[in-house]
């Protein structure tokens, strides 16, 4: 903000009231509930708390809200059962507050059934909202559902009506890891879903596959306007897309070495080392011309698990990646650095990398505990 930090966590069952923790009931005049925790820093001095919030949301995602003259308003997304529309069945929830983390609405989104995980979503450029969460059935807010796991989006305005909701599935699973607004004001998501051929309106097509990364583009009015396949033939999927000048660079993961992954230099490594254990994902980087053809596609990480957060364009073209790995080998050389063990001995630390406009890997870097 302009005089300090807003910094948005969460706070386990038990730890309200104590410590640091402040805040004691989280809306919900539970004293141990658990919840997500706001805290405001000042900018000057030793950055003291200021204030600090405590709400009933499980948060994936805190954004500024969009067009607002004069005000500094923000969205919390995330999940609860803790809503007035579905009481006890976990849904989506979205938060507005003010630059004083003073709630001025809530609400809550999805059926009487609830989700089954995470939810997440981001601020739209018109100052309402979007979500997303994975349902298993219709009812509610919720018109389609096509068959075992759909996502389901949702978006709002800036006091929380609903202006649009779809349900982008088939008869298997679909997921949705993330949205990004298009220039244009439609909607990117990146997905993975199960391959099968059946009724709905995404997925992918070749049998060969197990689960495919999916790249969907929505109207800014929900209509779904195209949903392209890539990956291999084995396990693969989207987290994060940047829309670029030539195209867009998609962020995902992947266990392929084949198909759309051919060369691009898959790591090869079993959960355990076992011969025929589960395979270990790499980081996935994929550039998309406009017509969503690709002009290239990179692996990145050892032979234990690599795991994407998130990504960044550079100013020269290329590309800042923050993730996740377990690995102590192939591109993780800094592990060394550390003086990792092997896993599950290091635990896992955060890896940070840095690519040029190519995808090429120029340095990387581990950062967490020096093991001796």
């Amino acid at each position: 903000t302009e005089d300090g930090y807003l910094v948005i966590g969460y706070c386990s069952q038990g730890s309200a009231g104590t410590g640091m923790v402040g805040c004691e009931d989280y809306g919900t005049g539970e004293p141990d509930a658990p919840g997500a925790w706001l805290i405001k820093i000042d900018e000057h001095g030793e950055h003291q708390v200021q204030w600090q919030h405590c709400y009933a949301i499980g948060p994936t995602c805190f954004e500024k809200a969009h067009g607002i003259k004069g005000k500094q308003e923000y969205f919390i997304i995330g999940n609860s059962n803790n809503g007035t529309s579905y009481p006890q069945a976990l849904n989506i929830m979205i938060i507005k507050i003010n630059e004083y983390g003073e709630v001025l609405w809530e609400k809550d989104y999805g059926n009487e059934h609830g989700l089954i995980y995470a939810s997440g979503g981001l601020t739209t450029s018109d100052g309402g909202a979007i979500a997303y969460a994975p349902y298993f059935t219709a009812g509610g807010d919720i018109s389609q559902h096509y068959g075992a796991l759909d996502s389901w989006i949702v978006k709002v305005d800036s006091i929380g009506h609903i202006e649009w909701e779809i349900t982008l599935g088939n008869e298997a699973s679909e997921f949705t890891g993330g949205i990004t607004q298009a220039l244009d004001g439609g909607f990117l998501l990146a997905q993975g879903a199960t391959v099968v051929n059946g009724i709905g309106n995404i997925g992918c097509e070749d049998e060969s596959r197990f689960v495919g990364g999916i790249f969907t583009k929505l109207s800014a009015q929900g209509e779904l306007e195209w949903s392209e396949c890539y990956g291999g033939t084995a396990m693969d999927s989207f987290m994060k897309i940047i829309e670029l000048e030539d195209g867009y660079l998609i962020l995902g993961s992947s266990c392929s070495e084949d198909g759309d992954l051919e060369g691009s230099g898959y790591h090869y490594g079993t959960y355990g080392g076992y011969p025929n254990g589960n395979r270990l994902d790499d980081i996935w980087l994929l550039h998309l011309d406009t017509e969503h053809n690709i002009l290239w596609g990179k692996c990145y990480g050892g032979t234990q698990r690599d795991t994407p957060s998130h990504v960044f364009q550079t100013e020269d073209g290329g590309f800042f990646v923050f993730g996740y790995t377990e690995s102590t080998d192939g591109d993780v050389n800094s592990a060394k650095l550390l003086h990792l063990q092997p896993f599950p001995m290091n635990g896992g630390v955060l890896w940070i990398f840095r690519t040029d406009a190519l995808g090429e890997l120029l340095w990387e870097r581990c950062l967490g505990l020096e093991l001796t």
